[in-house]
């Protein structure tokens, strides 16, 4: 292999070569040290610009969501203000609610009661339940006609696909 001599190269191609080999240098040093982190803090950007988009489009769709179920809650509670609370067992309860739930096509997903009575001699309840949207608000009207429940709190809506996942706290009048 031959090796290149660059004191044989005609003058006319030694002014070429040099700048150029200055420039690429050159180059290179801007792209490293200022190009590059600024390529990354635009992915960077981007990437919390997408996480911002997806947070919107979540709001956009359940704000209608949440702003019928309150109007719907309230309708509720106005119909709750004439019914009479019922106590109840909790076997009775799981197998009340289970019954509504395929009633309605939906699927209850757990039931976890915490076994401390309140001073009002009511249980709460964690429920969590799976199914269209439609469907959870003439289930939970119909539900709460019954007169078991006293009060639904942290109500906490999770969209997957087209489902929706509903978990809510209530309180029941438990019978002895």
């Amino acid at each position: 292999m031959s090796k290149v001599n660059l004191e044989n190269l005609p003058f006319g191609l030694k002014i070429i070569v040099a700048p150029l080999s200055i420039f690429l240098l050159l180059s290179l040093i801007f792209y490293l040290f200022f190009l590059r982190p600024e390529v990354k803090e635009l992915k960077n950007l981007k990437n919390e610009l997408e996480n911002l988009e997806y947070k919107v489009k979540f709001q956009q769709d359940f704000l209608p969501l949440f702003a019928r179920l309150e109007s719907e809650i309230k309708k509720i509670d106005k119909d709750l203000s004439i019914i009479e609370f019922k106590p109840i067992s909790i076997r009775d309860f799981k197998e009340e609610l289970q019954k509504k739930c395929t009633d309605y096509n939906l699927n209850l997903i757990y039931l976890k009661p915490d076994f401390n009575l309140t001073e009002n001699n009511q249980l709460k309840i964690e429920v969590a339940i799976r199914g269209n949207f439609e469907n959870f608000l003439k289930f939970l009207e119909n539900f709460l006609k019954l007169g078991y429940i006293r009060k639904i709190d942290a109500l906490k809506l999770n969209k997957e696909l087209d489902t929706l996942n509903i978990e809510f706290t209530s309180y029941i009048e438990v019978s002895s």
